[in-house]
Order: structure tokens, then C-alpha cells, then sequence
């Protein structure tokens, strides 16, 4: 899961360089470990916020703020509001799914 990550943060940093007319950086996997650290480290913090604001369990919450994450590694922009309440809809039908089979 973590070098899948890895390798959606080097694309995307890869694509944006290209985009921009310029070489990717000689440091290219450093950044990128430090941008997956970085998310790795909001993802308990998001996931409290999330777990408060839309009334989810732990688990709910945890998934949503890795895949609101997940979004931001491959696109290197923050999810709309939109994007994420279709997240936390999605997760919530999964678990509801999981708990009655």
C-alpha cells in the first residue's frame, strides 16, 4: 500500500514537472517520502476532525482521511467539499454493507 503511494506522489510530482517545461528534481524520492510522511502524519488528526464534524466511527474516519489524502497524493490539490461527502457517503454504505453480510 505504501509504495503504491509512493509511486501516485512520483507521477503526479513527475507529470508536474514535466508540465512545467522542467526536469524532475535530483531529489525526486526524497520529496516524495517526505510528502507520503507527511500525509501518513495528518491522517489521525483529519480523521478526528472528520469523526467530529460528520459523526463517523473511528474506522469510517480513518478510511475517509485516506482517501481524502489518497486524492491529494495523486492530484496534489485538497478534495472539494463535494468530493469528500461523497467519500464519507461511500464508506459509510461499505460499512453498512460489511456489518449485515
Amino acid at each position: 500500500m505504501i509504495a503504491e503511494r509512493q509511486a501516485s506522489i512520483e507521477g503526479r510530482l513527475y507529470f508536474e514537472a514535466k508540465q512545467a517545461g522542467k526536469e524532475p528534481s535530483s531529489r525526486f524520492s526524497e520529496l516524495t517520502k517526505k510528502e507520503l510522511i507527511q500525509h501518513q502524519a495528518q491522517t489521525k488528526k483529519l480523521a478526528e476532525k472528520l469523526s467530529q464534524e460528520y459523526s463517523l466511527s473511528k474506522t469510517i474516519a480513518i478510511y475517509c482521511a485516506n482517501n481524502i489524502l489518497r486524492y491529494k497524493e495523486t492530484h496534489g490539490e485538497n478534495s472539494s467539499e463535494d468530493q469528500v461527502s461523497k467519500i464519507i457517503r461511500i464508506e459509510n454504505v461499505l460499512e453498512k454493507r460489511k456489518s449485515i453480510a
